[in-house]
């Protein structure tokens, strides 16, 4: 991201009012039009698109149960209630009235005090948030059903995978379930459980409520991988993270076809071999991780914020090597794949 785009969204986030666009681009050391361009450029959004979802963020870091809806939208630098509902609905998919319904049903009054992994993703501090801003909870949570298999150092074998044709039986030719079912589902519960009840409750309530499964092969048949095989969850995965990490944009097609070749004949090179059981326990918590993870990157990019983005980018070079036994940070996704850095 461009520096000077960093510095201005940092500033419109941490601005008591609302600065125009020429005393943020002053502020930020260039022209009114370059910062407009380099916006939209850098991020996909404008301007305006941006002071609204700050706006908007004030908004529900702000608002508590009970209180005045106008009044509080007036507070988070709306003009009047019709720009508030029209940004809200834009950007929240509902009315306000039905939102605020809606978060009074799933309030816990506790629901943060046990959960450190709050600050890590810079999240506001009210009782009531937004359901996209819930995700973040979830993405630090690893299960040991994807990892355990995978041993301690598979990033290495991906990294050294030689290329070739796959057996015939190669583990990453199986064709798996991906539409998590209540078995799998309830075994990636409990798996998670063990090391953090609470967080595993939430997990499943989030699994009831979305689409997983949906979302996961609509996300993959854009890249051309199958939700059906472990390579491609598994590459679903160490792609998401690393693009966290690196605080990158989205891959290439082409970068993603080549890594899912890589993890594919690491894959297939495990001794022991895992078995079919043991490949779709880690199949359905792939899944589940990546949904997770990709909604949490959603948020913050969403917010605007770069420290979120720095946040995220820590916490999610910890998971990866959890998952994959090595930091993402030391590897480049190119055209060939994974790389490691010279």
């Amino acid at each position: 991201m461009h520096p000077a785009v960093s510095r201005a969204l940092l500033l419109l986030r941490e601005s008591g009012g609302m600065p125009s666009l020429s005393k943020l681009a002053d502020a930020a050391g260039i022209g009114a039009p370059y910062l407009s361009r380099l916006l939209v450029d850098n991020t996909g959004h404008s301007f305006m698109d941006w002071r609204n979802r700050i706006r908007l963020d004030r908004f529900l870091e702000g608002y508590r149960p009970g209180a005045n809806l106008l009044k509080t939208a007036l507070d988070a630098g709306f003009g009047s209630y019709a720009s508030f509902h029209h940004v809200f609905v834009d950007l929240m998919g509902c009315v306000p009235s039905a939102w605020v319904k809606h978060s009074q049903e799933l309030r816990e009054p506790n629901e943060f005090s046990q959960l450190p992994s709050r600050e890590a993703y810079s999240l506001p501090q009210p009782v009531v948030v937004s359901s996209r801003l819930r995700w973040a909870r979830l993405a630090p949570i690893v299960s040991p059903a994807i990892h355990a298999p995978l041993g301690p150092v598979f990033l290495e074998r991906v990294l050294s995978a030689e290329h070739g044709i796959p057996a015939f039986d190669a583990l990453s030719e199986i064709a798996l379930d991906a539409s998590v079912p209540d078995g799998e589902r309830s075994s990636f519960v409990a798996s998670l459980a063990k090391n953090d009840s609470s967080s595993a409750e939430e997990f499943d309530a989030m699994i009831e409520r979305h689409d997983f499964a949906g979302t996961f092969a609509g996300l993959l048949g854009d890249f051309g991988l199958s939700p059906q095989r472990l390579a491609d969850s598994l590459t679903a995965i160490a792609a998401i993270l690393w693009t966290a990490t690196h605080k990158a944009g989205d891959p290439a097609v082409e970068s993603i076809k080549a890594l899912s070749r890589q993890i594919a004949y690491a894959l297939d090179s495990l001794r022991p071999k895992p078995t079919e059981n043991i490949a779709q326990e880690a199949h359905t918590a792939a899944i589940c991780h990546f949904v997770a993870l990709y909604y949490t990157l959603e948020a913050v990019r969403a917010r605007g914020d770069p420290r979120a983005v720095d946040q995220f980018a820590e916490a999610t070079s910890i998971t990866a090597r959890q998952i994959f036994g090595l930091d993402m940070a030391l590897v480049n996704l190119t055209s060939r794949g994974f790389e490691r850095k010279p």
